[in-house]
């Protein structure tokens, strides 16, 4: 399986479309899907493919998905739109794949005071689909602000 956010969820979502073989679940947080709309000098820096512009987009690689995929994204997410997962989606809609998506509202890139269901999500999904077992019934708690980090983030010397 591969789990990735942002630019990893972009590769864990390249991964799932391009070598089933290798990779029978993935899944995807806030992953610039289509980087031909996502600040497209930062995808060239690190684009190696030869396959030129295309090769920097999930869009162009849908075939067929046999991978399970799970995509989620913060709704209030202003780095990677959510249009990027949404813009994806519709695609493997239109190509009658099966796609399993969550949107959290109100979450931003990092997730942040969400970070306990995204995991939970995560672990479940791979205990699923790569496990072929059902996840205990547990539930994460909150997890609490780290004072020492916000206060280095928000009291800038």
């Amino acid at each position: 399986g591969a789990v990735g956010h942002s630019a990893g969820g972009f590769a864990a979502t390249k991964a799932a479309l391009t070598r089933p073989d290798v990779y029978k679940v993935a899944v995807a947080l806030a992953g610039n899907h289509d980087n031909r709309l996502y600040n497209a000098s930062w995808g060239e820096a690190f684009d190696d493919s030869g396959h030129g512009v295309n090769g920097r987009s999930s869009n162009v690689e849908l075939t067929e998905l046999r991978a399970r995929l799970l995509l989620m994204h913060g709704g209030m997410d202003d780095n990677v739109l959510p249009d990027h997962t949404l813009r994806l989606v519709s695609r493997l809609v239109e190509a009658d794949q099966d796609v399993d998506m969550l949107m959290l509202p109100r979450a931003e890139h990092s997730f942040y005071g969400y970070e306990h269901h995204v995991l939970r999500r995560t672990w479940d999904y791979l205990a699923r689909h790569l496990l072929t077992r059902e996840p205990p019934s547990y539930r994460l708690g909150r997890i609490p602000p780290s004072t020492a980090v916000l206060s280095r983030v928000f009291d800038a010397p």
